[in-house]
């Protein structure tokens, strides 16, 4: 396979839980590949109570709510989320939260991690514009490496 460095943004939605499944079964048969899964937390999300709800879960003591130990819980929680699929995968996944406005974030993500694709939902949690996410479309428009569109 000619893709080495594979990009699945994830938004905890069913479209993206099978973009995921789609990406390890295009990466099987090549062990060097490598898949990140791909978190992105819009800025205004941070100093909503889910993430402070979530941060103590993880274990991180109140005073010590910093960006990185919100941020590590996060990773955690995407991680547990999406371990019953990549279990079995015989490529390297990694779990990876970025700050930012989801396209945004995607498409500087592949581009700084030269990523040669990019597998992604059609729809994630909040499409409610039509038939393929505005996230999805904004990054299917803009992205320098190929992207595909899992249904």
């Amino acid at each position: 396979m000619i893709y080495k460095n594979v990009l699945v943004p994830y938004d905890k939605s069913s479209h993206a839980t099978h973009a995921l499944e789609t990406a390890i079964k295009l990466v099987s048969d090549d062990p060097e590949a490598k898949l990140t899964v791909l978190y992105a937390v819009d800025p205004t999300d941070e100093e909503d109570i889910t993430f402070t709800v979530a941060a103590r879960m993880a274990g991180v003591p109140a005073g010590n709510l910093n960006e990185e130990n919100v941020r590590a819980s996060k990773v955690a929680q995407i991680e547990e989320l999406v371990a019953p699929i990549v279990k079995d995968a015989p490529n390297e996944v990694t779990v990876k939260v970025v700050t930012g406005k989801a396209h945004h974030a995607i498409l500087n993500y592949a581009y700084d991690r030269e990523c040669d694709l990019i597998v992604m939902g059609c729809r994630g949690l909040n499409a409610v514009l039509g038939m393929m996410g505005s996230v999805s479309y904004a990054v299917l428009r803009s992205a320098e490496c190929p992207v595909f569109i899992v249904k």
